[in-house]
């Protein structure tokens, strides 16, 4: 039969082709789990021959929580949990022996992104908001380990956003509030780059729309300024075009509910920057996500 390594290197490209037909089409959850269930048994079979197999079980957390961002997609939020569990399973196998293996920790930060999305889709928010919480932990020791990694720091913003929407949904905006302000924060922290720029826009419109609504108009007009000012950043990178046309759709219609009054013409700037944008976005075969980053 074929080597360890060929069989590892088919199964990992099996999960590759799963995640580009999940960003290429909009069917393509359904469509990716096939590829990822044969995967699935690839990595199942060498983890019977080399339990420990630190590249093994890296492949195997990598399917898991491919399978249950697609599951969770689909609907099917039992499997997705069951999904997430597994992948922590796997990478928390591979940190006991290694605890600075970076893409293990970057793994299990999107292992439990997914299971606090799925939790709080159920309607258990206060299990989501531990989940994701523990999430955001990961990246902040990814962080710390290596400073000058865009992809863990992109990902700690959306997982403190995503904190942040739990917090508001649970009606704890004081404290949404003070956790859209910690994500922003991250400005300071790092050489700033066109996504890193574009997330923290969108962070930015957000908190700008939770301090309206709690009266704090002045502070949200400093913060709406802010959202612009990353939003032109961002938009003048190609690269970005995906993450930057939703952004825009998102920022301009949260910019116009917080400060109708004060910014009649923040959505028409919006819409003036990102017109280049969007024409060359419209032609693109699929979408950016907006989640955390593989």
């Amino acid at each position: 039969g074929a080597s360890r390594s060929l069989r590892n290197d088919y199964g990992l490209t099996l999960t590759g082709l799963g995640l580009q037909i999940v960003r290429a089409a909009t069917d393509g959850a359904g469509r990716a789990l096939p590829l990822y269930a044969e995967a699935r048994g690839i990595f199942d079979g060498l983890l019977a021959e080399a339990p420990d197999n630190e590249e093994f079980l890296t492949g195997s957390a990598l399917v898991d929580v491919r399978a249950a961002a697609a599951q969770s997609v689909l609907g099917r939020g039992d499997e997705a949990l069951q999904l997430a569990r597994s992948s922590a399973e796997s990478v928390d196998k591979i940190l006991r022996s290694n605890p600075g293996y970076l893409t293990a920790i970057n793994l299990r930060g999107i292992a439990l992104g997914v299971r606090a999305s799925v939790l709080a889709s159920q309607g258990r928010l206060g299990e989501g908001l531990e989940v994701s919480r523990q999430s955001e932990a990961s990246y902040e020791e990814y962080v710390r380990l290596d400073r000058s990694a865009g992809l863990a720091w992109t990902n700690l913003i959306n997982a403190r956003g995503r904190t942040a929407e739990l917090l508001y949904a649970m009606g704890r905006v004081s404290e949404a509030i003070a956790a859209r302000r910690a994500t922003l924060a991250v400005e300071s922290q790092i050489e700033m780059s066109s996504s890193v720029a574009a997330r923290l826009s969108y962070t930015a419109a957000n908190l700008a729309f939770q301090q309206a609504e709690a009266g704090e108009m002045a502070e949200a007009e400093a913060t709406a300024d802010l959202a612009m000012r990353l939003f032109a950043r961002s938009a003048k990178d190609e690269r970005q075009e995906g993450i930057t046309r939703l952004v825009a759709d998102d920022l301009a219609g949260l910019l116009r509910g917080t400060l109708r009054n004060q910014r009649s013409g923040a959505e028409d700037e919006i819409i003036r920057q990102t017109k280049p944008v969007a024409a060359r976005y419209d032609a693109l075969p699929g979408r950016t996500e907006g989640g955390e980053g593989w």
